[in-house]
Order: C-alpha cells, then structure tokens, then sequence
C-alpha cells in the first residue's frame, strides 16, 4: 500500500475490519472480540462484510477517559479552596 492510499483510509468515514487494525494498531481478532461482544458499534448490510463509521470507532476508544494525577490535584485545590 501507498502513501496515498494511506491518507485517503486514514480520512474515509466509512471504515473495513482491516482498516481498523491498521488505524488503531488492533488485530483482526480483537476487532472480532469488539464485535462479537457488541462492544463496538458496527454495520453488517445484507448479513455480510462487517463496517464501521469512524465517529463511532473514535468515540468508542476515547471513552472512559482517565483524568492524570496533575487533574485530581488540580480539582482537589480547586474544590478545598471553594468549600
């Protein structure tokens, strides 16, 4: 595969098992796990191939995010300073 072909998956909306893997650096048979649990939101047309859309993929790994130490203690000070 290309540079451009590349740049042009790394844009589409619409994205393929193999595009994800490549994507978010995932092995086929961990999307299948993501799948086959209904972890991950996906679109099979007419029973066959399996698709993505990519704002749905992106907001699936950028759930449950996890605040750093600096942001607890940020919040600490702020809330002890408001109280």
């Amino acid at each position: 595969m290309d540079q451009n072909q590349i740049v042009k998956s790394e844009r589409k909306e619409i994205l393929t098992i193999k595009d994800i893997c490549r994507i978010f650096d995932l092995s086929i048979s961990a999307v299948y796990k993501l799948t086959h649990g209904k972890k991950i939101p996906y679109y099979k047309p007419g029973g066959g191939k399996v698709y993505f859309k990519r704002s749905e993929v992106e907001n699936y790994f950028l759930s449950n995010r996890i605040a750093s130490q600096d942001e607890i203690e940020r919040r600490a000070t702020q809330h002890s300073l408001s109280a």
